[in-house]
């Protein structure tokens, strides 16, 4: 999604029209025990309390005039709430509005498909949340062996979701794509548990023996949108529901035709800390401040090894490249 000018980003001040809600349930996401009336693709928990609470608000007429030309994202203070306002290329708006507090997530869209608000809900809405609740979150996949979290870190589209799916299949716990949510102890970085669901590529799939037909929408009004989901439940690792101690961050730099195996540089926690820091969720449109986001990473280099990887370029070394790193984390 690409930032343009803003917007107004103004809640609507036409009428909402009501929508039939499910029935709310808990889940667990991210760390917190989370209420919603849209269903989660995750397991509900028998609990009655909540952390952060998300509602339908219901459907708004499609905003007149003109659709942008590319994705417009707008993050702003509005009195006492806030609001996070997506307007896409097809003119269809979608706001997520926020208390104070991040403790309450209201959504309001222009399309009646409720499911096509999952994936930036369980994103960039999440990520923003966290933001409000003080704790903002890293941008990076993790996957579990031997209990233990592995992060991959990178610039979008640097390849974290395509050697995740790699190092599922080869048997690793999928555990969060995108989003890391960190908790402490005993001064220990701990990842929490996302959804079961990882965005790749049908290229990615095709390449790891995947048929087309087993890979899931992510948007269902864009049946062409590039990038699919893949039930991770399915994979031979599974889905890890829970905490994992965080042991290593692996920081992708992109791909090179010159390497036959991926190329390993281990960090110095400095080095670590200031490579880490740009790479927080929703930098720069949530204005995270740079001491913030220095000092959050500063903690987390100065307890976990980070390494700068690079993979070869081509899906057909995917494999070896997933091999390769694993046996690293092995070591």
């Amino acid at each position: 999604m690409t930032n343009t000018d803003n917007i107004s980003g103004q809640w609507p001040d036409f009428p909402i029209m009501p929508t039939t809600s499910a029935k709310p349930a808990t889940y667990f996401l991210y760390g917190l025990r989370v209420r919603s009336d849209l269903p989660l693709p995750l397991a509900p928990i028998a609990d009655n309390g909540a952390d952060l609470v998300i509602c339908r608000k219901g459907l708004i007429p499609r905003p007149d005039g003109p659709a942008p030309q590319v994705m417009i994202r707008d993050w702003e203070r509005q009195g006492e709430s806030w609001l996070l306002h997506f307007h896409n290329v097809n003119g269809h708006v979608l706001d997520f509005q926020y208390d104070v507090e991040g403790s309450r997530i209201s959504i309001c869209q222009s399309y009646p498909e409720w499911q096509d608000s999952l994936f930036v809900l369980m994103c960039a809405a999440m990520a923003a949340a966290f933001n409000l609740r003080g704790a903002p979150v890293l941008h990076a996949t993790s996957l579990v062996k031997d209990g233990g979290a592995f992060l991959l870190m990178g610039s979008s589209g640097v390849g974290k979701s395509t050697l995740a799916a790699a190092l599922g299949a080869a048997g690793l716990s999928f555990h969060a794509d995108d989003v890391a949510a960190l908790s402490w102890c005993a001064d220990r970085p701990i990842v929490q548990a996302g959804y079961p669901r990882l965005k790749i590529t049908p290229q990615t799939g095709a390449a790891l023996g995947w048929p087309a037909n087993t890979l899931l929408s992510i948007f269902v009004t864009v049946p062409k949108y590039r990038e699919k989901w893949v039930d991770v439940s399915a994979l031979p690792g599974g889905f890890h529901d829970g905490p994992a101690h965080l042991k290593a961050v692996y920081l992708l730099s992109g791909r090179s035709a010159d390497l036959n195996a991926p190329r390993l540089e281990v960090l110095s926690p400095v080095q670590g800390a200031l490579a880490m820091a740009r790479h927080l969720y929703g930098q720069p449109w949530l204005e995270i401040p740079a001491g913030y986001a220095l000092s959050l990473c500063t903690r987390v280099a100065g307890t976990t090894p980070v390494y700068r990887l690079q993979l070869p370029e081509g899906l057909d070394r995917l494999r070896l490249s997933a091999r390769a790193v694993m046996t690293h984390m092995e070591r």
